[in-house]
């Protein structure tokens, strides 16, 4: 629901998990869900300005800061994120939004040896400009698990491997994030970061691909 609303105007709440469908906000900040945006969004901690909560005892305790600076005093919204409901039931929130991306790209690459998984992130972040959103990896028992019947994703890879990284990029121009990223994968291709490759060329294929992450 507040995704729907947050893009009515324009904007979106960064956060996203595989039980987007059915997951809550209270629940979001009771587990301090990070999903599959946090390298460019954080987790939900960073999401909160403020919150009211309830304790046992029904005494209600409110911070319901709209300010993403405010250092006046006890900051009690980070006592209550991620505490499982243990200190207290969050009943309302104040949220912080972002702008909705104007291009997103999403691709899928296979990596060899898990130690290259660190210097694949720190390249394909470097060169793409602040717009890396997701780097999502997944074991070949995973990728197996979701490519073949009876799941209903079929390999978008004709071969298997040892690793596979979905990785997003959000950005503000297509064309020219189009073009980050094919020079960027030209480069871990080069370096043997990457056995092989599929990069998304429609929001179907895009659909597709995520669909393996979100499947289990």
């Amino acid at each position: 629901e507040i995704e729907e609303v947050a893009e009515n105007s324009g904007l979106m709440y960064p956060l996203d998990i595989g039980a987007r469908g059915s997951s809550t906000i209270g629940g979001n900040i009771a587990t301090n869900a990070g999903g599959n945006r946090v390298l460019r969004y954080g987790m939900t901690r960073d999401m909160v300005l403020g919150l009211e909560a309830v304790l046992a005892d029904g005494t209600v305790v409110s911070s319901m800061n709209e300010m993403i600076k405010n250092n006046a005093g006890y900051d009690l919204k980070q006592l209550f994120i991620g505490t499982e409901g243990s200190l207290g039931v969050v009943t309302r929130a104040v949220l912080r939004l972002r702008e909705q991306p104007r291009s997103q790209e999403t691709l899928l690459v296979a990596v060899d040896r898990f130690e290259q998984l660190p210097e694949l992130l720190k390249v394909m972040d470097g060169k793409l400009g602040g717009t890396l959103s997701a780097f999502e990896v997944m074991w070949n028992e995973f990728y197996c698990l979701v490519t073949t019947e009876p799941a209903q994703q079929k390999p978008p890879l004709d071969q298997t491997y040892p690793y596979y990284v979905l990785i997003e990029a959000r950005g503000g121009d297509s064309e020219t994030d189009r073009a980050r990223l094919e020079s960027a994968l030209a480069e871990v291709f080069e370096a043997g970061l990457v056995r092989d490759a599929v990069l998304a060329e429609n929001e179907a294929q895009r659909r597709e691909l995520w669909a393996m992450r979100d499947d289990v």
